[in-house]
This record gives C-alpha cells, structure tokens and sequence, in this order.
C-alpha cells in the first residue's frame, strides 16, 4: 500500500510538473504574440515617415508603373498585417473551453468549476477523490492545458509567419519609395 502511494505521489508530481511548464508555454505564446505588435507598430511608424512620398505620389495625376507597384504592395502589406494581427489577437484571446474529451472527471480544477458549487459542496467532492481519482483529474486538466498550448502556438505561428511577409514587403515598399 505504502509503495502503491509513493508511485501515485510521483505520477502525480510529474503531471502537475507538466502542467506547470504547459501553462509557461502558454504564457510564452502569448508574449510572442505581442512581439507582432510591437513590430506592426514600429513598421507603421517607420512607413509614416514616407508618407508624404505616398501621399503625393497619389496625388499625382500621371501614374508611373512603379507607383502602382507601391500602391499594390501597399494593399499587400496591410492585408498581411491584418491577417497577422488577427491571428496575434486570437492568441493572446483567452481560450477556456478547449472542446476536448477528456473523459469522466469531477471537474474541480478550474475557477467556474470551484464557483459552481457552494464551498460545502466542493469540500465534499474533493474529499470523496482518492489518490487515483486525483491523479485522473490533474491528467486531464493537463490535457486540457497541452490541448490550449498547441491551439495558441498554431495561432502565434500564422502570426509571425505573416508579419515576416508582412516585413519583406514593407522593405520593398520603402525602397521603391526613393525611386517615385
């Protein structure tokens, strides 16, 4: 019995190990989020300091080729920002129903699920789980948990991936700016 305990201690300490470094990368997907951001608003801020060339070339009654180049590439750079942007708010959007199956559990782990219950109530469901039942709860919260990182990282991904797009063509546009 003593041994069986020790071994359900360990497992339970590697799970909420686990869960531990899932809810630090889920932290992680969401400061990187934040670094597209910051990178559209200096891009933005460094395509004003050009706007004057934009402005006037718009302005101008004989379009050059290369002007509608840069109003193309314009319309591209602030579809792909839009699209990263969108995607970097979906990550750093809290996510807490993961549609996943986990199976029969008591759900007691997250705050809805403490809240729900007059507190008599939650004692008493948390005191009737063994040592198993306990170890199935936090595998599943777990699951959940890994389900929520890779669904932020996917976001992230698309993020960044596009704002590096996003940056290419940025670069182009500034330098055909001093052509026009």
């Amino acid at each position: 019995m003593a041994e069986s305990q020790a071994t359900t201690e360990t497992k339970l300490r590697f799970v909420i190990s686990a869960y531990d470094t899932a809810q630090s990368m889920i932290k992680f997907s969401d400061e990187k989020a934040t670094v597209v951001f910051i990178l559209y608003g200096v891009l933005l801020m460094l395509l004003g300091t050009r706007a004057d060339l934009v402005v006037k070339f718009i302005r101008d009654p004989a379009i050059s080729p290369l002007a509608i180049f840069v109003g193309a590439g314009f319309v591209v750079f602030i579809a792909t920002a839009v699209y990263a942007l969108i995607y970097a708010l979906r990550t750093i959007t809290p996510t807490f129903d993961p549609q996943v199956e986990t199976g029969e559990h008591s759900r007691i782990y997250w705050c809805h699920d403490v809240l729900d219950k007059p507190i008599e109530q939650y004692f008493e469901t948390l005191s009737a789980l063994s040592d198993q039942q306990v170890l199935r709860e936090m595998v599943s919260e777990l699951y959940r948990a890994m389900w929520i990182e890779r669904l932020k990282f996917e976001r992230v991904g698309k993020a960044t991936r596009t704002a590096m797009i996003s940056l290419v063509i940025w670069q182009v546009i500034i330098v055909a700016t001093f052509f026009l």
